[in-house]
């Protein structure tokens, strides 16, 4: 069976535990992402907000009816404190990403989570609003293409 892999970022989940379809992927690295969306979080709080909490509401009801695609949680920091600190906040993100689609019925085999730290900054750490954008959980919908 051929695997092509519809997916942005292999070399970055190949660093970490996933399924073996993601080591599949590798070896055929044709891909694209099939769905993006960010949650945004508070100053040092890994809690959802509001608005987060109905961002992935919706998701949750639109990703259950697409049940062969994988979910890819990235958690992010700002660059305000020390980035040991801040790596550990990213993972608590994406784990709060992750524990409410748990909640919302979405399998744990479908759902993986990392947290990067201050990498690949969404906005500028130098002003507030570069700050507010780095300060979030990134999802992103991983479809797989299976040939015989």
């Amino acid at each position: 069976m051929k695997l092509k892999a519809l997916l942005l970022i292999i070399p970055l989940l190949l660093l970490f535990h996933y399924p073996p379809a993601f080591s599949e992927a590798a070896k055929n690295p044709k891909y694209s992402v099939v769905f993006k969306n960010k949650v945004f979080f508070d100053i040092s709080k890994s809690n959802l907000e509001p608005a987060a909490v109905k961002v992935l509401e919706n998701f949750s009801s639109l990703i259950k009816k697409f049940p062969e695609n994988q979910i890819v949680i990235e958690g992010y920091a700002d660059s305000s404190g020390v980035e040991k600190a801040n790596r550990r906040l990213s993972f608590q993100r994406a784990e709060s990403v992750y524990n409410f689609l748990l909640k919302q019925g979405i399998e744990k085999d479908r759902l993986h989570f990392t947290g990067f730290g201050t990498l690949n900054a969404a906005g500028d750490n130098a002003t507030d609003r570069g700050r507010k954008n780095n300060r979030r959980a990134e999802i992103i919908v991983l479809k797989f293409d299976y040939e015989n």
